[in-house]
């Protein structure tokens, strides 16, 4: 999964919950190509050489930066001048990030100590947080399903497991995807962008019908924040949502 660009400069999916199979998706290159010519009709004799369809950029960097932008928006947001400092309560800060952003709020609580909880939404984790464990209440939440042939999908959650000093909860959501958590999970099917057909489709979107994983991670993370948050522990009846597997440990 750790991949060089033509420059010699660039990771591509280093880490990365996106599968390395997307890079390979004609259908997505070519709705891209017709875009592009609906735009520029001149271009329909030019050839397409290089297609490619995964996120840009070395992660390490990424997450480097994405944590401290975040810090920054929470100061900003609680500010004695700002329109929101009244109506905040600074002592009940949660922060929850799927994907990269998983990562980032995890690794954030190393550098701010103001998220009273936090909650992440698949992906894999990097981070200095590796070493040392968040002390306060953290939730991971799986969406991906097992895939043997990458077992980098969910990297870190291992090794975090054990360091977690606070309560810790961890939560899978069976048939769900990577982008069920999502709006995207919704809108892929109008724009044409849901096979079931496509292999591709299982880790992005897993077997639940459009938006069940988006009502599934809502009742997960509402329980969650309202227990750690705002002291009320809520029952998620496992009759009304069976795809969810808990596994809560204080």
């Amino acid at each position: 999964m750790d991949a060089w660009s033509s420059a010699g400069v660039v990771r591509r999916h280093f880490g990365s919950a996106v599968s390395g199979s997307f890079d390979q998706n004609g259908r997505i290159h070519q709705r891209i190509r017709d875009t592009l010519l609906g735009f520029f009709s001149g271009l329909s004799d030019v050839a397409v050489t290089h297609a490619w369809g995964g996120p840009l950029g070395d992660v390490e960097e990424r997450l480097t930066r994405r944590p401290s932008r975040i810090s920054r928006i929470l100061e900003r947001l609680t500010a004695p001048h700002s329109p929101w400092h009244c109506l905040l309560d600074t002592a009940r800060i949660g922060a929850a990030g799927h994907s990269l952003g998983g990562a980032a709020v995890a690794e954030l609580t190393r550098l701010d100590t103001r998220p009273a909880a936090i909650a992440v939404l698949d992906g894999s984790l990097f981070g200095q947080v590796l070493s040392t464990g968040p002390e306060l209440p953290v939730l991971l939440c799986g969406l991906t399903p097992p895939d043997p042939e990458d077992p980098d999908v969910l990297a870190g959650w291992d090794q975090l497991w054990p360091l977690l000093r606070g309560p810790r909860h961890h939560t899978t959501v069976r048939g769900a995807g990577h982008m069920s958590a999502t709006d995207f999970d919704v809108l892929a099917g109008p724009l044409g962008l849901r096979d079931p057909d496509d292999p591709d489709n299982r880790f992005t979107f897993g077997a639940l019908p459009p938006g069940r994983g988006i009502t599934l991670v809502r009742e997960v993370l509402a329980a969650f924040f309202n227990e750690h948050l705002m002291g009320s522990p809520a029952h998620i009846p496992p009759e009304a949502f069976p795809e969810l597997s808990l596994d809560t440990i204080p």
